[in-house]
């Protein structure tokens, strides 16, 4: 009965509608077609755009949905489409873009706990630990049952970089009390407030024993 109900050639909504009602029947070829049919006739249907989109997200053409994104975020601004579009640069390992995206979601919404998390992943994959320490802290502030979630990744993602920077402070300063004060912590402990504290002291630490070579 769906894959025969008719829609008004000229009307894009109307194929965003049947494609709405074609993904909830487990149809999702349909539901692209009738998207991009959509398209054909409206290509800024924001319905449309922004639900295949997401379809080309879940399947993994993250190409593909960015440019839906793109026309979604200029029609209709949120936090959830540049949410949305960050993930796919992510996933392109286009990390400073993706970055950007998270900026511009919290500047609309800066309570938004995804897209500090999706920011901490990219600050991650560019070495900014401190970055992805500080990101993944208030990201759990905002919304601690989603921190929970995120703490077992987010851990080992920057755990690699993390000891591998407390060797060189260690190579630099000539100390290693500090360093294993901090990976102990990192290691034993759940108060992430310490675990920051420690990295920022580690840091500044660092940046005193370089000026000191002077």
């Amino acid at each position: 009965m769906l894959n025969g109900a008719k829609v008004n050639p000229k009307d894009a909504a109307a194929y965003d509608r049947r494609g709405y009602l074609r993904l909830n029947s487990y149809d999702r070829n349909g539901a692209v077609k009738d998207y991009e049919a959509g398209l054909a006739i409206a290509p800024d249907d924001l319905g449309c755009n922004f639900a295949l989109g997401c379809e080309m997200l879940r399947s993994g053409h993250f190409a593909e949905a960015i440019s839906k994104f793109d026309v979604v975020a200029r029609l209709r601004p949120s936090t959830y489409i540049y949410y949305l579009r960050g993930r796919c640069k992510m996933k392109l390992l286009r990390w400073s873009e993706a970055i950007t995206d998270c900026n511009a979601a919290l500047a609309l919404d800066n309570s938004d706990a995804f897209s500090y998390f999706l920011r901490a992943e990219c600050k991650t994959q560019l070495g900014d630990t401190l970055g992805t320490v500080s990101d993944y802290l208030i990201g759990t502030s905002k919304d601690p049952s989603l921190g929970a979630m995120h703490l077992s990744s987010c851990l080992k993602r920057i755990w690699s970089r993390f000891t591998s920077s407390i060797h060189n402070f260690h190579q630099a300063s000539g100390s290693d009390i500090l360093s294993h004060e901090i990976i102990s912590t990192f290691a034993h402990s759940h108060s992430y407030s310490n675990i920051l504290f420690l990295l920022c002291e580690a840091n500044c630490q660092r940046i005193q024993s370089k000026s000191r070579e002077y």
